[in-house]
């Protein structure tokens, strides 16, 4: 009998069980060979996992129809603890080839079985018709034991929706069950009613049926109920010169797209026209509604822009925006030359404004009145009296720091990027600010993650707990979570490994600090303009998912953020985690130089744990070479040496020295 090596192979897939329960352990074998006549392996299960047996105390088993019916089975018991599984036939009948099912083994879970237990299968061998033997590699398999929940049905106290009328301010439905969790509004009929978040908006006369559903989680069921909804029309009446203008019917017109924003938000406003004829240009009066104005420069400057695409080569227009006595603002826009916008329809001009702070949740009218356009033919013009539109002012999502209703990876990236110093447009810094400190940094890059991952930013705890800074000293000794840099030595004109160093007695799962160094020395970079710096593997976690960004600042210092969107934390208590490749310049000196560490932040996956440090400084030593202090001497470089304390020796020896070189200048050495 020969023992050879296949490319066969056993595989058992991880168990989700219930304490007190039983389950089946399901053993796959994949093969290519059609001579497989039987094999054994040895089953090690881990504490409160036992095989089932019949009444007869014989072990339960279910074998897969790739064997044949003259192959024979058993479970034999071995002194190690193990379970033999061996199969054979003693007429050499085969196991089918393939990828699949092999056999199946009941098992009983114990109620007090919990967490994640892994079971063995090892000294896998398969034997063929020529009496060779294939041993495989072992296998491991988890069988993950969670309590069953019995979840709790979700309650709303809206019982009916109102009537409403076209033109009626938005309603403002419940933004969460009774239990806390977020709903989701949706309407069957947009002609009749659109939302916004939870704002109800009223469009036209009918009925529309709105839903509300929540997902529930691991404590609550999923939730659903529909409201109908009646909107009566408007009343007609006033004066004609008053009435809203229906765009759709006009050719040539000039409105404000609709908008969304929140309460102490800034944002750009979009005025945008809509033209077939061939315009010169406009003038009209916006009206913003209380609580939104339009923001200015420095020198009192309206911040409005023309908008690129709708302007011709060289182009020539100007435009002019000045307050009207009544509060509006007056925009008017044309050009000296025979000139016209280009494209059909589009934004035409941009316009900072800002929410006040206390803004209510709600839809509010943004009018413009008086709208003119000409083309060059001034016989040919265009009036609007009146166009509104509307801007709904809606609370925000707490994550979703792009404004898309959602808090999804692109949130957790833009957080990322906001504290690298790359910030979005439109970057929603209230969202950011997820554990609501005024300052945005890893907790709330870390927060992110966990609302992604648990709908809560302070992870499977769900819930706040008082934030306090645990600001650490310098003396790292005396701190038990700080990131620090270890002392360096090195000489002028090398290259050297920074070691950046995590002591930690909490489960860390993310930091952010700035490094800066002194003068002449700066990081290494690839070709690619990347900063030479890595992980160190024995403080990762498997399969670890941690990313490292790596930002130069404005202040010259090096900012480094790294976190998990994972719930997973760095391992060991103490060493390094960084390591960074820095230049030393060939022109420094010998002598001592600082390395500093600022704004040290360290957070735990509930990110009301944290730990800040506001400044760590380590040396760096910069030393001549012993040969190049020889060769200096040598070639008689200095005339006089000195210690530092001002006595005069023949040469340096080791210790710093001040050197008096041939050309004249002094220079600090230190000889190793």
């Amino acid at each position: 009998m020969a023992i050879q090596t296949k490319a066969d192979e056993v595989t058992v897939a991880n168990i989700q069980a219930t304490p007190g329960s039983s389950s089946e352990i399901i053993i796959n074998f994949s093969t290519t060979a059609t001579n497989i006549t039987g094999y054994q392996m040895s089953l090690y299960l881990p504490e409160g996992v036992t095989l089932q047996k019949d009444e007869d105390e014989e072990y339960l088993y279910t074998l897969s129809n790739r064997h044949n019916k003259n192959h024979t089975f058993s479970v034999n018991e071995q002194a190690d603890g193990g379970l033999m599984l061996l199969c054979y036939s003693l007429t050499k009948k085969t196991i089918a080839s393939g990828n699949g099912e092999l056999l199946r083994l009941p098992v009983n879970i114990a109620a007090t079985a919990t967490g994640t237990l892994t079971a063995q299968l090892r000294t896998i061998k398969v034997s063929d018709t020529s009496s060779n033997v294939t041993l495989l590699d072992d296998v491991s398999f988890n069988i993950v034991c969670k309590a069953e929940v019995t979840k709790v049905e979700q309650t709303l106290s809206l019982s009916s929706l109102p009537t409403m009328t076209v033109g009626d301010a938005a309603y403002s439905l419940p933004a969460t069950t009774a239990e806390g969790l977020a709903l989701t509004w949706s309407s069957n009929k947009n002609s009749v009613a659109t939302i916004s978040g939870n704002m109800l908006s009223a469009q036209g006369a009918g009925t529309a049926t709105i839903t509300a559903t929540q997902a529930g989680n691991d404590a609550y069921l999923p939730f659903e109920r529909q409201f109908t909804l009646t909107v009566k029309a408007a009343e007609t009446g006033g004066e004609s010169g008053e009435a809203d203008t229906d765009i759709s019917q006009l050719q040539n017109v000039i409105y404000v797209e609709n908008a969304e924003a929140q309460a102490d938000d800034e944002f750009n406003l979009s005025i945008s026209m809509k033209n077939a004829a061939a315009i010169r240009g406009f003038q009209f009066n916006l009206h913003l509604p209380e609580g939104i104005t339009a923001q200015k420069s420095a020198k009192g400057k309206y911040l409005a822009t023309l908008t690129a695409n709708r302007l011709p080569d060289e182009d020539e227009h100007t435009l002019t925006v000045a307050e009207q006595e009544d509060g509006s603002l007056l925009f008017l826009c044309g050009s000296q030359y025979d000139e016209n916008f280009t494209g059909t329809e589009g934004e035409i001009i941009s316009l900072k404004v800002r929410v006040a702070e206390n803004m209510a949740v709600g839809n509010y009218p943004v009018v413009l009145t008086d709208v003119q356009m000409t083309e060059t033919d001034i016989s040919k013009y265009y009036n609007t009296a009146r166009v509104k539109s509307t801007l709904t002012i809606e609370d925000y999502v707490l994550g979703d720091i792009n404004r898309d209703r959602e808090v999804n990876v692109r949130d957790y990236i833009g957080v990322a990027n906001h504290i690298s110093g790359s910030t979005l447009e439109g970057f929603n810094a209230k969202a950011a600010d997820v554990d609501k400190s005024g300052d945005i940094n890893v907790r709330d890059y870390i927060g992110v993650a966990n609302i992604i991952l648990t709908g809560s930013p302070y992870g499977a705890s769900g819930s706040a707990r008082e934030l306090v800074s645990r600001r650490a000293d310098t003396d790292i000794s005396d701190t038990d979570n700080v990131i620090y840099v270890a002392p360096l030595e090195a000489e002028p004109g090398t290259q050297a490994q920074l070691s950046i160093c995590m002591k930690n007695t909490a489960d860390i799962r993310g930091f952010q600090f700035n490094l800066y160094l002194p003068e002449g020395v700066t990081v290494a970079k690839s070709k690619k303009g990347k900063v030479l710096a890595t992980l160190t593997e024995d403080r990762l976690p498997d399969e670890d998912e941690h990313t490292l960004t790596i930002a130069e600042q404005a202040d010259g210092s090096v900012l480094f953020l790294c976190g998990s969107q994972y719930d997973e934390n760095f391992t060991g208590s103490d060493g390094e985690i960084i390591s960074v490749t820095v230049n030393i310049d060939e022109t420094l000196t010998a002598g001592e130089y600082p390395i500093v560490l600022q704004n040290i932040q360290l957070t735990e996956t509930d990110i009301s744990k944290y730990y800040n440090t506001d400044r760590f400084e380590t040396s760096l030593t910069i030393s001549i070479p012993t040969s190049v202090i020889e060769s200096m001497a040598e070639n008689k470089v200095w005339q006089q040496v000195y210690t530092v304390s001002g006595v005069k020796v023949d040469h340096p020896q080791h210790g710093l020295h001040i050197v008096r070189q041939a050309d004249g200048s002094v220079r600090k050495v230190m000889v190793k």
